[in-house]
C-alpha cells in the first residue's frame, strides 16, 4: 500500500507515459514494482510528475553539468517566461526509528507474551534516554540495545518475564532492566485488551544544521548547480514518514520552515523549497473516516537574502503552478508512516476484508477477499475470523442457506474510484425448494 491507491498510481503512470521517454518510465515502473521495499520516494516522484505534467509542459531529467533533475518547466511572470528547474526527494525517519527501537521492543514483548500463552495486552513499556550531548550527538537517544545485543536482552529478560506473567496473569508484575545500553521497565497490571508505552521524543530536531532536512538540501546543491542563469531552482521535499515535515508547530526544536529558511539564506544553488505533506483530520465519532489531504508549503529565504531573479511575482507564479499540480492528485488513502510499514510488509494494498453491508435480501462483502477465498490463497478460517464469525457474529451466508435462500444475482459495485477494492453484492431470492422444504403455495 502507498499513500495513494494502486489504481490511482496506475492512472498516473498511464498519463505520464504520453510524454515521458520510455527508458526512465520503465525504470520508474521497475522501482515501483520492487516488492517489500520502501517505494515512497518513487511514489512521490510519480505523483509530482503527474501533477505538474497535467498543468505545464514538463521535461523529465533534462541534463545539467552535474545531474539530471526530475523537473524542468516554465512559469509566466509578467511579460517573460521563467524557467524552473527542480528535483523531487523524500525524507523518512526509518534510520532514526531503527536507532531508537521502541516499536521493536514492544513487539518483542508481545511476541514473547503470545508464545507464553497470553492473549491481549496489559503491558506498559517505559524507556529511559540520554539527552543530547550525553549521547555525543545533537539527538535524544533511547536506551534500547541494538542487534545482536537486543536479541540477547530478549532471551535474558523479556522471555522469562513473559513466562512469569503467564504463570500468574491475574497479578501485577514488574520488569526492570538497567545494563549497558539498556534501561527500561515493563509493568504488567493484569489482563487487558490494550497495552501502552512511554518514552522521550527522539524525533524532535534540536539543531538547525544537523538534521535530515538540512543535510538533504546540502546534498542536492550540486545537482542543481548547473541550471541556466536566472532559472528558479526548487527542491520538492516530500513526506515519506518524517516527523519533521509533519509538524507545523513542533513542541520543541525547530520546524521544517525554520530549517529551510536557514539553509536558503546561504544557498547559491537552491532558491525555493516546497514541502509536501499529508494532513489528517481525525473523525471524532468514526476514526476510520479520517479526512486526509495534501498540503504544500513553498519556502523562500527572507527578502534580504534572496537572489535578484527571485521576485515576489516569480514566487507567486511558481506557487500557483504547484498548487494546481497538487490539486490534480487524488485524495490520500493512507498516512506516510502506515504506508511505509505496508510497503515493507506486503506486496499489495489492503482489501476491505472484514467489512460488509447488509440490507434486506442483499449483502455486500469485499470482492478481493471472496476471490482470495475461492482461489485458495486464504483459508475459510481466516475469512471467518475477519468477519467475526469465530467470535459469535452470525455467518450471514449460512443464515441465508439455513433459510433455504440461494443467490438471485451477483454484481460488482465500485466503492471508490480511487480505492483498491470493490463491493461484491449478493442478492438472495425467496426460499428455493432445491435447498428447503416443500410448501403449500398461497391460493387466491
Amino acid at each position: 500500500m502507498f499513500v495513494f491507491s494502486r489504481r490511482s498510481m496506475q492512472h498516473m503512470l498511464d498519463a505520464i507515459s504520453q510524454w515521458m521517454p520510455a527508458a526512465p518510465l520503465a525504470e520508474l515502473v521497475g522501482r515501483l514494482n520492487r516488492h517489500r521495499t520502501n517505494r515512497l520516494p518513487q511514489m512521490w516522484e510519480l505523483a509530482m510528475l503527474y501533477g505538474l505534467g497535467a498543468v505545464v509542459e514538463l521535461t523529465h531529467e533534462h541534463p545539467l553539468p552535474y545531474g539530471r533533475p526530475d523537473l524542468w518547466f516554465s512559469v509566466p511572470d509578467g511579460d517573460r517566461s521563467m524557467p524552473v528547474v527542480g528535483d523531487v526527494t523524500t525524507l523518512s525517519d526509518i534510520a532514526l526509528d531503527a536507532a531508537n527501537a521502541f516499536e521493536q521492543l514492544t513487539d518483542a514483548m508481545h511476541k514473547q507474551a503470545r508464545k507464553a500463552g497470553l492473549q491481549g495486552g496489559g503491558f506498559h513499556v517505559s524507556v529511559a534516554h540520554l539527552e543530547p550531548g550525553a549521547s555525543r550527538t545533537s539527538k535524544v537517544q533511547l536506551l534500547i540495545p541494538k542487534a545482536p545485543a537486543f536479541e540477547q536482552m530478549v532471551k535474558r529478560h523479556i522471555k522469562p518475564f513473559a513466562r512469569k506473567v503467564a504463570a500468574a496473569p491475574a497479578e501485577t508484575h514488574l520488569l526492570e532492566v538497567d545494563e549497558g545500553g539498556a534501561k527500561f521497565n515493563v509493568k504488567y497490571s493484569g489482563p487487558s485488551q490494550y497495552s501502552s508505552g512511554s518514552h522521550r521524543s527522539y524525533d524532535s530536531v534540536l539543531s538547525l544544521e544537523n538534521n535530515a532536512l538540512f543535510n538533504r538540501l546540502n546534498d542536492k546543491t550540486k545537482q542543481l548547480r548547473g541550471a541556466p542563469e536566472g532559472a528558479v531552482r526548487v527542491l520538492v521535499v516530500c513526506d515519506g514518514d518524517c516527523s519533521l515535515l509533519g509538524r507545523a508547530q513542533p513542541m520543541e526544536g525547530f520546524s521544517a520552515r525554520r530549517i529551510a529558511e536557514m539553509f536558503l539564506r546561504g544557498s547559491k544553488t537552491i532558491d525555493l523549497v516546497l514541502v509536501v505533506t499529508v494532513f489528517e483530520e481525525s473523525g471524532l465519532v468514526w476514526p476510520q473516516r479520517n479526512r486526509r489531504e495534501l498540503r504544500g508549503e513553498l519556502i523562500a529565504a527572507p527578502k534580504s537574502a534572496r537572489p535578484s531573479h527571485l521576485t515576489d511575482s516569480t514566487i507567486d507564479a511558481v506557487q500557483h503552478v504547484f498548487e494546481l499540480a497538487l490539486g490534480k492528485l487524488p485524495v490520500p488513502k493512507m498516512m506516510p508512516n502506515n504506508a511505509v510499514r505496508r510497503n515493507l510488509d506486503s506486496d499489495w494494498s489492503a482489501s476491505m476484508q472484514g467489512g460488509y453491508m447488509s440490507s434486506g435480501h442483499r449483502i455486500k462483502v469485499s470482492a478481493r477477499a471472496v476471490l482470495e477465498l475461492l482461489a485458495g490463497t486464504q483459508s475459510f478460517e481466516d475469512f471467518a475470523s475477519a468477519h467475526g464469525w469465530d467470535e459469535g457474529q452470525a455467518n450471514f451466508f449460512k443464515l441465508r442457506l439455513d433459510a433455504g435462500q440461494l443467490f438471485r444475482s451477483i454484481r460488482i459495485e465500485s466503492l471508490d474510484p480511487d480505492g483498491d477494492d470493490d463491493w461484491l453484492e449478493f442478492e438472495f431470492g425467496p426460499p428455493d425448494p432445491a435447498v428447503s422444504h416443500f410448501r403449500v403455495s398461497g391460493r387466491e
